[in-house]
């Protein structure tokens, strides 16, 4: 069990120094499978030209909630993440706290004026009142007037649904923000 968290680990920073690119869907349950030995793409994409896509997740377990997100682009390359506590409000979805913070977080990072960008989220109602106005749940009105804001001020914001089996590495960083006090937020 060590050697299996260790080699985790050891990949997790290999992912992250763009010298590996994995599966997602196998990282917890094959870890010696899941990177691609397929031909890696071109390191050398510069962000503009890359297909951004930012997958994000929030969790509850008890009376504690947390978000997270990784964004990918030219194929897998992680350029950025963030996990940590939210307030749950309860009715609130807490992927909506995890789009307000991928949004601040690609905005910060200055990509938000030169590239376009995916949200991958695997809640379809919130998709539908964040895309229809006038579908949307007046409880949680304030909370998307600042994701409408901060959309505002990207080049362009699609969102898309996914699969809970495709969000493997963001769903494991949520649960990590659970137990952590502080926000962890990073991009390079």
């Amino acid at each position: 069990m060590l050697f299996l968290a260790k080699l985790r680990a050891l990949m997790w920073c290999k992912v992250l120094d763009n010298i590996c690119f994995v599966n997602e869907g196998e990282w917890w349950t094959c870890p010696f499978e899941c990177f691609f030995s397929r031909s890696f793409p071109s390191l050398g994409v510069s962000i503009c030209d890359a297909t951004l896509i930012f997958r994000i997740q929030g969790v509850r377990k008890g009376d504690k909630a947390a978000c997270s997100g990784m964004l990918l682009f030219g194929g897998g390359v992680i350029r950025a993440l963030f996990s940590g506590l939210v307030v749950d409000y309860g009715r609130v979805p807490i992927d909506l706290f995890a789009v307000k913070v991928a949004l601040e977080t690609f905005k910060k990072a200055g990509w938000a004026s030169s590239s376009a960008l995916t949200i991958v989220l695997d809640n379809r109602v919130l998709i539908n009142w964040l895309e229809n106005t006038l579908q949307r749940h007046w409880g949680i009105a304030k909370h998307i007037a600042e994701i409408d804001s901060l959309v505002c001020g990207c080049v362009n914001v699609q969102f898309k649904s996914t699969e809970n089996s495709n969000m493997a590495m963001v769903g494991s960083l949520a649960y990590g923000g659970l137990s952590r006090s502080t926000w962890l937020v990073a991009w390079w």
